[in-house]
């Protein structure tokens, strides 16, 4: 049988076998030795095999995952998240939804510090839907702008999305983690203003807004200089030039660190906690990377990226089409595969693509970003959906179901769209910071 075909049936194989309740690592390797085994033989797979999973692991650039992970596990475990919501509310407190527009805002600062979404979500669903279903906030407004926004995580440095297609993709890891910003800074601009939109056209959403006096305001701004502290240690460092990523990564880590034990944030038992987090996080993200490689070596080996390559450039098509046709097929594998294993299943085979079209690694990975912050919110499985009902149990509202979360979250894939739209129309918002770098 033909090596292609061979590929072709084992990428579908995956598919199929991820839809069940099998592992996604054990999918990978199954599918990945199986596909080795018949296209070169046993021999030539079991010594591919040992050679692709060290490899996979013996990486320096892999270490910024977990320096990322414990930064994310530390904050969640401090209590910044209260903080930044505070002083969120108070400067917005005069838009129509000034309490769901803070939540939104206060996800993007805590973004910067966390890079989790899930963590994000846990944590302003904990403190913000309680606090605005009491304010008489409708449900779906509250719970749908807090799952909605925990997702920018992945957009906003430190992210462990980019680092995974960094890795798999060898686009330059610093410029990718500078071009999320000023990309997450549009995504939180198109949810504020879905926001204020929607309740002013239909007030009964949210309760009258309340003034808040300036000296109330400047005040609440002494919560930020901890995450100005992060930001200016992991990208401050990589836009001067003077850390790599794994570099800053440990400098921001250990900022964080000392900030949290500085302001009493955070005890023993807290460190332990993000520490043991970090390793169990890192280990799943880990194994699935060693698995993707496996089958991404397959895959590569079956000459089914070259004919694909081959395939989509003889369709003539522009550059931009090509874009928007894979963000399709994105926002489809979203609704039904995690972040990680969508990546490592997808970018080995269309990596050619790219390369023969010359797109742009960084602003496609930065696309890839937007939609996979996407698939965390998009039904019937969207993670953040979970996260959010599982950080209200406990509280006054844990009665809220998964349902209402999903109806409330359906404006905010309107909104992912329309960021997603705005970054293929105008590639210079995540090229312009990169840009500025390499000059």
């Amino acid at each position: 049988m033909d090596p292609a075909i061979i590929g072709a049936l084992c990428f579908l194989a995956l598919l199929a076998v991820l839809l069940t309740s099998v592992p996604v690592v054990f999918a990978l390797f199954a599918m990945g030795i199986i596909g080795f085994a018949f296209i070169r033989g046993m021999d030539v797979m079991l010594g591919t095999v040992g050679i692709t999973t060290y490899t996979a692991v013996h990486s320096y650039g892999l270490t910024v995952i977990p320096l990322f992970i414990l930064i994310g596990q530390v904050v969640s475990e401090s209590g910044f998240g209260s903080e930044l919501l505070r002083m969120a509310q108070k400067w917005l407190s005069r838009l129509p939804g000034g309490m769901a527009s803070a939540v939104v805002v206060a996800n993007a600062f805590f973004a910067a510090m966390s890079g989790s979404g899930v963590a994000a979500t846990v944590v302003f669903s904990k403190l913000a839907v309680p606090d605005m279903k009491k304010a008489g906030y409708d449900t779906g407004l509250a719970c749908g702008s807090v799952a909605a926004a925990g997702p920018l995580a992945a957009m906003i440095p430190p992210s462990s999305v980019m680092v995974l297609y960094s890795m798999l993709s060898e686009a330059n890891l610093g410029e990718l983690l500078i071009g999320g910003v000023l990309p997450g800074i549009v995504i939180t601009i198109v949810f504020v203003t879905i926001i204020s939109l929607r309740v002013r056209m239909k007030p009964t959403l949210a309760p009258p807004v309340v003034g808040v006096s300036w000296q109330e305001r400047l005040k609440s701004l002494a919560a930020i200089w901890p995450v100005l502290i992060v930001i200016m240690s992991i990208l401050g460092s990589i836009y001067a030039g003077v850390a790599t990523p794994t570099e800053a990564a440990a400098l921001g880590a250990l900022a964080t660190v000392l900030i949290c034990v500085g302001k009493r944030s955070i005890g023993v038992r807290g460190l332990y906690s993000s520490l043991l987090g970090t390793v169990l996080v890192s280990g799943a993200i880990l194994a699935i990377f060693v698995g993707g490689s496996v089958f991404g070596t397959m895959i590569v080996v079956s000459g089914l990226p070259n004919l694909f390559s081959e395939f989509v450039v003889g369709l003539g098509l522009p550059p931009r089409a090509v874009v928007i046709m894979f963000m399709i097929m994105y926002i489809v594998l979203g609704c039904f595969i995690e972040a990680v294993t969508m990546q490592v299943i997808t970018i080995p085979v269309i990596l050619p693509v790219l390369l023969a079209l010359d797109i742009n690694l960084i602003w496609f990975g930065i696309l890839v970003t937007c939609v996979i912050e996407l698939g965390a919110i998009t039904p019937p499985f969207g993670i953040c959906l979970f996260a959010c009902k599982s950080g209200l149990v406990g509280t006054p509202v844990e009665g809220i179901t998964v349902m209402e979360i999903s109806r409330g979250i359906l404006p905010f894939i309107l909104g992912y769209l329309i960021s997603l739209t705005i970054l293929i129309s105008f590639p210079m918002i995540a090229l312009f910071l990169p840009g500025m770098m390499s000059r």
